[in-house]
């Protein structure tokens, strides 16, 4: 059992290096301490399913490194086929957690029709990439590329989420809504009776309310938001970017970076 957990650890310890990314930025990720995920990177203690489907899908490694982890983590009898998957106890969705969705963006979000054809098909057709996330995935299901800072702090550019193509969304959800005019949001889903109030993410962005009866069509289309990969390295310069002050945003180490890509106000050093 050790020697299993201590290979998982060194793959994504492998992972995480050629993302350029920290331990301590995982560890934020996967709402646990530091010294709890060096223990498992190292072999210590075995990676949760429920965190190594998240670091999967955060990291998005090939499927030839996920169907290693996933034979070690489920046996390699699985790989050979003697693994009863259809045992009492084993849970038959955990290989369909590591299914790939296609990813689309904003741009290409905004020329679907729902009168066409299913939204999944159309993101198959569209996109020539794809991505793994660490949630179930059923029919309709596609990821949505965000582009640029308006959706920021809480989802950076260079975020990818996940949509449920063909599900309602409930009170409090965030989600994707194609607005009559063809403009692509991402909104927090409020609902009272027949007014429906799409909240802006941050405070600069624009709220919408949406009186069904009285004006059926100004949304065209709407889906939940299950799931995002987020890129920790810029969301630690958002408000930065946003204020036009410098900020260390971070690790200190990044001051070089800041520098070069001048995120400062040459007027704050003088206060």
């Amino acid at each position: 059992m050790k020697e299993k957990n201590r290979r998982i650890g060194l793959l994504v310890k492998t992972w995480i290096k050629s993302r350029k990314m920290t331990q301590r930025e995982i560890a934020d990720y996967l709402e646990i301490k530091p010294p709890s995920l060096s223990q498992m990177l190292n072999g210590r203690i075995a990676v949760p399913m429920d965190k190594l489907f998240k670091i999967i899908g955060l990291l998005n490694p090939s499927r030839p490194e996920v169907d290693k982890v996933k034979r070690l983590y489920f046996g390699e009898l699985l790989e050979t086929g003697g693994y009863d998957i259809m045992s009492p106890g084993y849970k038959t969705e955990s290989i369909a957690l590591l299914s790939e969705v296609p990813v689309i963006s904003l741009a290409q979000a905004a020329g679907y029709e729902p009168a066409l054809e299913p939204i999944d098909c159309y993101a198959k057709n569209c996109s020539d990439e794809t991505i793994r996330f660490a949630h179930e995935m059923r029919s309709g299901y596609f990821a949505l590329s965000v582009d640029g800072e308006a959706m920021a702090p809480e989802f950076p550019d260079g975020t990818i989420i996940l949509v449920a193509g063909g599900e309602f969304p409930e009170h409090g959800d965030v989600v994707v809504a194609k607005l009559r005019n063809g403009r692509i949001v991402i909104k927090k889903y409020k609902r009272s009776d027949d007014i429906i109030n799409l909240e802006a993410i941050n405070a600069a962005g624009q709220n919408f309310e949406w009186h069904c009866k009285e004006d059926p069509g100004f949304i065209q289309w709407m889906y939940p938001v299950l799931e995002a990969t987020i890129d920790l390295r810029r969301r630690r310069w958002e408000p930065a970017c946003r204020s036009g002050v410098y900020q260390i945003i971070g690790f200190a180490e990044n001051y070089a970076v800041a520098e070069d890509k001048k995120k400062y106000d040459p007027d704050a050093s003088k206060n």
